[in-house]
């Protein structure tokens, strides 16, 4: 599994670094999504136009218009606190996939026999100028980590149109983001990850080593909190063995 194409140690270190930097930007972004809200969210519905005074018409300017536009802005109180939370954690996750992808081109500098000042200017031009392959795995990962990023090919992917009907999304109202987590959760389930594609593919190296490596730590660290929480549910970790944890409401 170790590989210098790999992830490196100080990548994570450099993530946690930028968790300070990217909760500033987080926040600034949480503030500006509040205001005008953002393109891509957790909220799945098609583009409409919003309640406001342009809905009177020629009244617009009088008491039905004002009500409308006060009217407008309290319904989308709720989806305007969804977008801010989800534009503080792209904000989080930008610094800190834009830092470690600078932190592993600087690695790879340093291994191709490139000097250790030349690759920390490799290093900073990436985190100030970043090229468009860097911008795009940022945004990917920003997706990836909100769920929101796109499904892949497949049955789940299919029935998506479907999930739009406004009736449907009465009972529905988080399709593709509720899909995401489930996918999401499968590749760190040693007992789903090997029916998915993606997973396997990683695994095979096909990908990469960092990939492979990657893979293979979600599924040995979801093996590992399953493994410890049913433990705990069984009552095998204080030793005693005598009890069950159901979830169900006590008598």
């Amino acid at each position: 599994m170790s590989s210098p194409d790999g992830v490196q140690f100080n990548e994570v270190l450099a993530m946690i670094k930028a968790l300070k930097y990217g909760t500033r930007l987080g926040l600034d972004n949480a503030v500006e999504g509040f205001k005008k809200g953002a393109p891509t969210t957790k909220l799945d519905l098609p583009p409409r136009n919003s309640i406001g005074k342009q809905l009177a018409g020629k009244y617009e300017d009088t008491f039905l218009g004002t009500f409308l536009e006060y009217t407008g802005t309290a319904a989308r109180v709720p989806g305007r606190l969804l977008v801010a939370e989800d534009e503080f954690m792209k904000g989080i996750l930008f610094q800190v996939e834009l830092e470690r992808i600078a932190t592993q081109k600087m690695n790879q500098a340093i291994n191709s026999g490139m000097s250790k000042a030349d690759a920390e200017q490799v290093y900073i031009k990436t985190i100030a100028d970043p090229d468009v392959t860097t911008i795009n795995d940022v945004k990917a990962s920003m997706l990836e980590g909100t769920f929101q990023q796109d499904l892949p090919p497949g049955f789940f992917s299919r029935i998506q149109s479907g999930m739009n009907y406004p009736a449907v999304k009465m009972f529905v109202p988080f399709y593709k983001t509720v899909t995401n987590i489930f996918l999401e959760s499968s590749k760190r389930n040693p007992f789903l990850a090997g029916f998915m594609p993606s997973v396997r593919r990683d695994l095979s190296g096909a990908n990469g080593p960092a990939k492979k490596q990657l893979a293979a730590a979600k599924i040995i660290t979801g093996a590992t909190l399953m493994y410890n929480f049913a433990n705990m549910a069984y009552g095998a970790s204080d030793g005693s063995g005598n009890y069950i944890i159901t979830g169900r409401a006590p008598r």
